[in-house]
Parts: structure tokens; sequence; C-alpha cells
């Protein structure tokens, strides 16, 4: 998140306890070659059946900023790696 008026971004998605950013590299399931991290944020992994075309999910995690009032504010996503808030 930014001012329209700030280059720079807050990046709001960050996991509770300095746990890192919520990112596919920072929660996951044990893959073999990769061991879980962060497992307890991990939802479920998708057979392909599912109402959104994703690999795995996350549990429904929270974000928060303060804000001004009056002030308008630009939310950036990374269509690259195919991640998506909801």
């Amino acid at each position: 998140m930014r001012k329209n008026v700030d280059a720079n971004y807050t990046n709001l998605a960050i996991l509770p306890d300095n746990k890192g950013s919520v990112n596919v590299t920072n929660i996951h399931p044990d893959y073999g070659s990769c061991t879980a991290i962060n497992l307890e944020y991990y939802e479920q992994t998708h057979s392909g059946d599912r109402e959104i075309n994703f690999y795995g999910r996350t549990i429904p995690l929270t974000a928060s900023a303060t804000v001004i009032p009056g002030e308008t504010y630009h939310f950036n996503g990374d269509r690259r790696c195919g991640r998506s808030s909801f």
C-alpha cells in the first residue's frame, strides 16, 4: 500500500510474530525436496477442481494499516507469481 504521492509501497502481507512475508516460498507444506515452512498458515492444496485456479491457499489472514481520512491510497499485487487477495 502507498499514498498516491509516495513512490514506495509498504508490504501489508506480513505474517504474525515477524515470520516473514506472505508468499509461496514462505508458506507451504513439505514437498519432499522443500521442507514445510509456516505450515500453521497453509490451509489446503487443491486438486484442480476448485472454484479458483491456484495450487494452494492460506488460512484467512488479516492485514491492517493506519490511514489518513481523505488521502488516496494505491494497492499493488504481483501478477507474475499468481498471487491474489480476496
